[in-house]
């Protein structure tokens, strides 16, 4: 059993080399975690699935790990393959572009080494001798263009989609073991929600260009994506409906649901106002990009960068927090039903009552007077 210890995430291919007996030992590789053989039901003993379980293994090895392993393979050879049979399905356009994009710079970066090669320490290497220069340079000439450029802090989503290739490659036999690269950024501290006051400020400093936008994710809680990619056809002049189908929503590729919601009187006066002075670019968007009214906006890095500087707020505040701003606001301020603000904004009532329901404490004022001894 030491042996089978060291052997306990063999993968779910395992199972086309068992015996017919010992795929019903539940109990025996339930223990060993050993994935796709936990939920198989049968009638031999555990007793006797850890006596099968060697020789399972040993076959495993042989027919596995020692033959038709293919080590010449460069990470550029594999990664269009993985693209082509691993790129994530049913996800918003903006996701896939940013999954090729990661993958793109892995090719640049790594693309010369075998497969086999790619190890953590060769990562580690080239990501301070050679990523790292390379993208404060690129970060350098779009400050100088006037694009916004800002040194990146973290590296790890480069770590995981590397990890993500390496265990394709493993799986199709291209590397005789699995790399797993550890994050160094750990878990990103979140953001910060404003009070009202200081959202109004915000607001005040925004360009004008930008100031419909910032409408969208303060007063109607949506993300900065939702209001880039946001299309006349999907709102309603008349009655401020708008309607987000599941590709447009970030959750919606794992829910498979939009949302659907009445923006305020304000915002809808201010963004029938804005569909006035578009009109002569018949653009379908409605924040065109400047350059070409065919296609969305993607940034508003340098307006926001812009206001914060202007309304004197120092420390992290991302164009998200607005969202999050809002939603207090509607919670803990105007005092509204969790359920309705849970519509409102597309969100679990479970989520709205777990992150936001505790950010004032003047909720438990009620509990905390509740027990007395005088």
């Amino acid at each position: 059993m030491e042996e089978s210890k060291n052997w306990k995430n063999l993968g779910g291919g395992l199972r086309v080399y068992l015996p017919s007996k010992a795929i019903y030992a539940v109990k025996a590789f339930r223990y060993l975690k050993i994935p796709n053989l936990h939920h198989c039901y049968g009638p031999i003993s555990e007793r006797e699935a850890r006596r099968l379980l060697p020789s399972t293994i040993e076959q495993w090895k042989e027919m596995n790990l020692n033959k038709n392993i293919n080590a010449e393979k460069t990470v550029s050879e594999v990664i269009p393959l993985f693209l082509k049979y691993e790129t994530p399905r049913n996800r918003r356009e903006r996701t896939i572009e940013n999954h090729h994009q990661n993958f793109a710079e892995i090719d640049q970066f790594f693309g010369d080494l075998k497969m086999s090669e790619l190890t953590e320490e060769t990562y580690f290497d080239r990501l301070e001798g050679v990523i790292k220069p390379e993208k404060a340079r690129q970060a350098e000439q779009r400050k100088k263009e006037r694009k916004g450029g800002v040194p990146r802090k973290t590296f790890d989503y480069l770590a995981v989609k590397i990890n993500q290739l390496h265990r394709y490659a493993y799986n199709k036999k291209f590397t005789t073991h699995l790399l797993k690269i550890r994050l160094t950024e750990g878990n990103t501290p979140g953001g910060r929600a404003i009070d009202h006051a200081t959202a109004k400020k915000l607001f005040s400093h925004m360009s004008e260009e930008a100031k419909d936008l910032y409408a969208l994710a303060y007063g109607a809680c949506m993300r900065k994506d939702e209001g880039l990619l946001l299309t006349w056809e999907r709102f309603d002049l008349v009655t401020g409906l708008v309607t987000l189908r599941p590709e447009d929503v970030k959750t919606g590729s794992r829910t498979k649901k939009g949302r659907k919601f009445y923006v305020n009187e304000w915002i809808r006066l201010r963004l029938v106002a804005r569909f006035a002075r578009q009109a002569h670019l018949n653009s379908p968007w409605v924040f065109p990009s400047p350059l070409n009214p065919l296609k969305p906006q993607r940034s508003i890095k340098t307006a926001w960068l812009g206001a914060k500087r202007r309304a004197g707020i120092t420390g992290k505040l991302r164009w998200h927090d607005l969202k999050h701003s809002g939603i207090d606001y509607l919670l803990n301020i105007v005092g509204l039903d969790v359920r309705k603000v849970s519509e409102f904004v597309g969100t679990s009532v479970r989520t709205l009552q777990r992150v936001y329901n505790h950010t004032q404490p003047e909720h438990t004022r009620e509990v905390g007077q509740a027990i007395r001894f005088d």
